[in-house]
C-alpha cells in the first residue's frame, strides 16, 4: 500500500536533490580541474556515498521523488556552475601555469566537461539509484515474507 505524499516528502526530496546537485558540481569541478586525481576520487566516493544515503533512506522523502529530482538536479546544477564560473575558477586554481600561458581552459577542456565529466556524474547517480532501488525492493520482499509492515 502506498502512502500519500505530503509537503514534508516534497521538501525533503528537494533538499536531498539540492545536496546531491552541489556534490555533483564539486565532483565534476575536481575532474575538470585535475583529471583523475586523489581529490577527484575522494570527491567521487563522497558523492556516491552521500547520494546513496540520501536516496536509500525512507525517512528523507519518497524514493521516486528523490530519484527524479536528483537526476534532474545534476545537469541543472552543472549549468548553474557553468554560468557562475565555478568550473573556470576550479580550472584556474589547479592549472595556474597553463592559464598564465594560454589564458584559460580551451575548447577541448570544455568538451571534456560537457561530454565526459557531467555524464559521469549522472551515470554514477543512476547506478547508485539502481542499487538503492534493488536493495529497497529486497528489503520490502524480505519484510513481506516475515509478515512485517
Amino acid at each position: 500500500m502506498q502512502r500519500s505524499l505530503d509537503s514534508f516528502d516534497i521538501i525533503s526530496s528537494l533538499i536531498s536533490s539540492f545536496v546531491i546537485g552541489i556534490l555533483s558540481v564539486i565532483f565534476t569541478a575536481n575532474l575538470f580541474a585535475d583529471g583523475i586525481s586523489l581529490s577527484s576520487v575522494i570527491a567521487g566516493l563522497a558523492y556516491s556515498a552521500v547520494s546513496f544515503a540520501l536516496v536509500f533512506y525512507e525517512y528523507i522523502g519518497v524514493f521516486k521523488l528523490k530519484a527524479a529530482f536528483s537526476l534532474a538536479a545534476v545537469p541543472l546544477f552543472s549549468i548553474f556552475a557553468i554560468m557562475l564560473g565555478i568550473y573556470d575558477f576550479a580550472f584556474e586554481r589547479a592549472n595556474r601555469d597553463y592559464v598564465r600561458e594560454y589564458g584559460g581552459a580551451n575548447q577541448g577542456d570544455i568538451m571534456g566537461l560537457m561530454y565526459l565529466h557531467i555524464p559521469a556524474a549522472v551515470s554514477i547517480l543512476a547506478v547508485v539509484t539502481a542499487i538503492a532501488y534493488s536493495l529497497k525492493n529486497k528489503e520490502i520482499s524480505d519484510n513481506s515474507k516475515e509478515g512485517k509492515k
